[in-house]
């Protein structure tokens, strides 16, 4: 299939390709984090697409009928629909639409053809769909559809046409839907549902622990009113801010959430919001034109640099085989997790920054990716930039990697200037990719955050493990370093070659950085021997010199 032979066309579609996301939630709002109880369910109701399957009728599924809930004759009028259907429509209308059901489903079943099934008999005959909305959901889009209508008493009318579709060609719901339709029967509150779950179910893409709404005057890093507390609380006051209830003690009772959901408030940026919400704008200065490219290249470098750090940091942490035996050790070992977790993360960054460069390359000659690691890691606005540094994770370090993924700082401010230079020259999708690089930063910055606070609760720093930081032509680095660069010269030529083209040299470039024989066994091997991974530049300097700021 051609690279290009699909193409998102509405703003939902161009979001999910460019793994970018609305202001103001995090990545586990993203609807493939979502619950997916196909109905009733959290995020809305399956069956509501199919309500509308014939056109100006809306339908109930109810049990095994078909109830005709609605009839929009006012709009098939206009429309210029067949007389006769419009006829029939107004037959229906005319009476109680509700006491109207459908009877006989006829038309091009997905999987089955083209049949003719009395609703009754479905879920109750083998070899047909096991119930009434599923027929009508493998009905074919712009298929002729003839269905029965009928009600007690009167005589059944045929309506027939085109299996209406519930996208627009734009892939937008179409506006047949009315607001609200599509989540008007989920869990009735779904948060009392919520309530009995607690954490156990779905409070990983949903949270029930959140920051209190801030009262006015009150700045959001003070720290009396960032502590998590419960979302279902039952005292709502604006006062003194909520204390930690680690037993749920002061959620709302069952019975309780079903008269007072309404008070539960909006949550953007784990935080419950009680005023208008405006998202943080990011202010950055387009560039040049002839700026863009040592730009993005210098950005690749960071990614790369960083990556580097964090993977040096993780293996200095004390992370003992079996189940860990204290509260250090479990700490080290999350801790330790996020940090590759984190690390997996750049590496993603560095390969859509090298997509947009290879978008950006005109030639002469073949594409030459962007794997060479920057000289330093860009200051604050003003400030001077940092060299790299490998070190164990230590309090001042860690704060470093905070300071670094920090919003609107340093990575995210260089970003800011390549994204305001895509929005200048209406590059939309590449202004999409920069900004899920982003959102993904800080994403960083909160794991970071986190990170401390696990590691903060130790005196001292039990959690390292005793390294010396070796120099850089130390022979024990000997291993790790043919494995980093056996990576590199992995992904340089699935960089140059893009796409399904260059997809097994980027497997093998992944399968390279993992598992004993990998990046990560041989860092684990030095951890063990005592000494702290650190990487150094690559002999092949034509392709993997170092990169300065443009």
């Amino acid at each position: 299939m051609p690279a290009d032979k699909l193409q998102p066309r509405n703003r939902t579609a161009r979001l999910a390709q460019s793994r970018a996301r609305a202001a103001g939630n995090p990545v586990t709002t993203e609807l493939e984090s979502g619950v997916g109880n196909c109905f009733p369910g959290l995020e809305m109701d399956l069956r509501n697409l199919d309500r509308r399957f014939f056109p100006y009728l809306a339908v109930d599924f109810v049990g095994r009928t078909i109830v005709v809930a609605e009839v929009d004759v006012d709009r098939a009028v206009p429309d210029g629909a067949p007389a006769a259907l419009v006829g029939a429509l107004r037959r229906i209308a005319g009476d109680t639409p509700q006491a109207w059901q459908l009877t006989n489903l006829d038309g091009d079943f997905a999987g089955f053809g083209q049949q003719s099934y009395p609703v009754t008999s479905l879920g109750t005959t083998p070899g047909r769909p096991p119930d009434a909305w599923t027929a009508v959901r493998l009905l074919r889009p712009g298929a002729p559809v003839l269905i029965t209508a009928q009600r007690q008493g009167a005589q059944p009318i045929t309506l027939t046409a085109p299996r209406a579709s519930y996208l627009t060609d734009d892939g937008a719901f179409a506006e047949m839907f009315a607001p609200g339709e599509l989540t008007q029967s989920l869990c009735s509150p779904w948060t009392h549902d919520f309530r009995d779950c607690g954490c156990f179910y779905w409070a990983s893409n949903h949270p029930d622990i959140v920051a209190p709404a801030l009262p006015a005057g009150v700045d959001a890093d003070d720290p009396d009113w960032t502590t998590p507390t419960l979302w279902q609380r039952a005292t709502r006051t604006g006062g003194p801010p909520p204390a930690p209830d680690p037993q749920h003690s002061g959620e709302m009772a069952h019975i309780e959430i079903n008269s007072r959901w309404q008070e539960l408030d909006v949550v953007l940026d784990g935080r419950e919001q009680r005023d208008p919400y405006e998202p943080g704008s990011v202010a950055g200065t387009p560039l040049a034109p002839e700026l863009l490219e040592p730009t993005l290249r210098y950005a690749a470098g960071v990614e790369l640099a960083v990556m580097l750090e964090y993977l040096a940091a993780a293996f200095s942490l004390r992370n003992p085989p079996g189940a860990p035996t204290s509260e250090v050790h479990r700490d080290a070992r999350a801790a330790q997790a996020e940090l590759l977790r984190v690390a997996t993360s750049e590496m993603r960054h560095l390969r859509h920054v090298n997509d947009l460069l290879f978008d950006l390359h005109q030639g002469p000659g073949p594409f030459q990716p962007a794997l060479g690691v920057a000289t330093e890691v860009p200051g604050t606005a003003g400030a001077p930039g940092r060299p790299i540094v490998f070190a164990p994770l230590t309090p001042p370090v860690l704060a470093e990697f905070v300071r670094v993924e920090a919003p609107s700082l340093t990575v995210d401010a260089l970003y800011s200037s390549i994204l305001a230079t895509y929005q200048r020259d209406g590059q939309e999708m590449h202004a999409a990719t920069v900004l899920a690089v982003m959102a993904e930063g800080a994403d960083h910055y909160d794991t970071f955050r986190t990170v401390q606070e696990w590691l903060g609760r130790h005196a001292g720093t039990p959690y390292l493990l005793d390294l010396r930081t070796p120099p850089a032509d130390d022979p024990a680095l000997g291993p790790l370093q043919q494995r980093y660069e056996d990576v590199l010269n992995r992904l340089h030529r699935g960089y140059q070659l893009r796409g399904t083209a260059g997809a097994a040299d980027i497997a093998a470039a992944r399968l390279a950085m993992l598992g004993p024989t990998g990046v990560q066994g041989a860092c684990e091997q030095l951890a063990r021997d005592g000494v702290l991974p650190v990487f150094t530049v690559p002999t092949d300097a034509a392709r993997f010199a170092p990169v300065p700021p443009p």
